[in-house]
């Protein structure tokens, strides 16, 4: 059945619970939606390098690499090959599966290696995220454990810890691009985390089961 839609305001203060929810109006203050495209990435990044998937993600307890292979390239190249794989293969033909790969990048932590990105998008703040409090949290019982073990330790200076604690966060924000026809296969974040997804160019479709589908 169709997700169910929001407004930003229908969804403010939704604390997560029951069905996941497709929310509009996101991204309407966000530099990302007017200024993101290939062409800003192979010039703002594009000597970046970058790791593409064959198929992911690689459960790497069950699989190899052998089976699910990883190519490196800059991001400049990738954004070709893109451009080149759309224009070729512009159906997704089946038949055309192996000569016209779709190598994806997905999971790419750019906002934490890029600090300057993040004044292109905005965290939802309508609902709320405790990952920061809880980085805040872990960030201070690991300075407690170093005091404890270290006598005479001297915590870094407030600035650098919240530098950390920042970066730690925005590691959490990832980008993916790819060519038409890219898919991610079927799985749960890891710890069974809660997510939020943007589409800021191109479409994307999801397929969503309840957790009460699963075995355990």
């Amino acid at each position: 059945r169709p997700v169910p839609r929001r407004t930003r305001t229908e969804a403010k203060g939704w604390d997560l619970t029951g069905t996941a929810l497709v929310i509009s109006g996101v991204q309407e203050d966000w530099r990302a939606r007017q200024e993101w495209d290939l062409d800003w990435f192979a010039q703002k990044l594009g000597s970046t390098r970058q790791l593409l998937k064959w198929q992911g993600p690689v459960f790497t307890k069950q699989e190899n690499l052998w089976d699910c292979p990883v190519w490196e390239s800059s991001l400049s190249e990738y954004l070709d090959y893109v451009r080149q794989v759309d224009a070729v293969d512009p159906h997704c033909a089946e038949a055309n599966a192996g000569a016209c790969p779709r190598l994806y990048l997905n999971g790419w932590p750019a906002f934490k290696q890029f600090p300057w990105l993040r004044e292109y998008i905005v965290n939802p703040t309508f609902f709320d995220d405790a990952s920061g409090k809880f980085l805040a949290q872990n960030d201070e019982l690991r300075e407690l454990f170093l005091a404890g073990l270290s006598q005479g330790y001297k915590p870094p200076p407030d600035e650098e810890r919240q530098r950390q604690i920042d970066d730690e966060y925005w590691e959490l924000t990832k980008l993916f691009i790819s060519p038409k026809g890219a898919i991610t296969r079927l799985h749960f974040d890891n710890g069974g985390a809660h997510a939020w997804l943007t589409q800021v160019r191109g479409r994307k479709m999801f397929v969503c089961f309840p957790p009460s589908d699963g075995e355990h």
